[in-house]
């Protein structure tokens, strides 16, 4: 009897594990990532007559020497003057089903001498932008990694919940303002290792309490197997 709780509950556990990272029916999941390694910029462009559109570097990423990244341009003026790029459909999807609070990114400011970035998310009825700014100053100072939440709270916007779950794209844009336009900057940032992250606590909380289960079962075992009873062959 007790053999059998204890596969069952190593089975429940690997069920759970299963259901935190399959892949689901939307596009986009926990763990989807662009960290550049392929050929290309994985569907990342700034729109129509860019002069100098996303473009994958081979070497000089976060990783060092062979770590590929993207680099973006803002020329300061005229066409490809400010800093937006859209992802590839990869990024669409429901961010809420699928659990999303945030995306991590590793930049790098490699020229200019201030950016703010916001990350907005496209799709439903508009679109959700960082209340907040991701703010780099001082161009040559290395990669970093930052955080771009995406709970309703930490967006502004009209209809923040529709837009999450029925998101088409994101937009990497540099703008100081809320609700304002994305302005003309002379820049280059280099971005690497796009992921999608979940609530800290939330991807785990099932598979701990799956695991105290099994350890719990696989303890109370041990200590039937060193009773008398046990020993007299009373549990089978």
């Amino acid at each position: 009897m007790i053999h059998q709780l204890h596969r069952a509950a190593l089975g429940l556990f690997a069920a759970g594990c299963l259901a935190c990272f399959a892949s689901p029916a939307w596009a986009v999941d926990i763990g989807t990532t662009n960290t550049f390694e392929g050929a290309g910029a994985i569907g990342w462009s700034s729109g129509f007559n860019h002069p100098s559109p996303p473009t994958r570097v081979a070497s000089g990423g976060p990783g060092g020497v062979g770590d590929a990244f993207l680099l973006l341009t803002a020329l300061g003026s005229g066409a490809g003057g400010k800093l937006v790029s859209f992802s590839g459909a990869e990024w669409g999807g429901d961010y809420l089903a699928a659990q999303i609070t945030g995306i991590r990114m590793d930049v790098r400011l490699i020229s200019g001498t201030l950016l703010n970035l916001r990350l907005a998310v496209d799709g439903g009825p508009g679109s959700a932008v960082s209340a907040s700014p991701v703010t780099l100053t001082g161009a040559g100072s290395g990669w970093m990694s930052v955080l771009f939440p995406l709970r309703p709270a930490d967006l502004a916007g009209g209809a923040v919940g529709d837009v999450l779950a029925h998101a088409s794209r994101l937009r990497l844009i540099g703008t100081s303002a809320v609700g304002t336009a994305p302005v003309d900057v002379l820049a280059q940032l280099g971005v690497d290792n796009i992921t999608a992250v979940p609530e800290p606590a939330s991807a785990w909380t099932l598979m701990l309490g799956l695991a105290a289960l099994a350890v719990g079962l696989r303890a109370r075992h041990g200590r039937r197997r060193h009773t008398p009873g046990a020993a007299a062959g009373i549990f089978h």
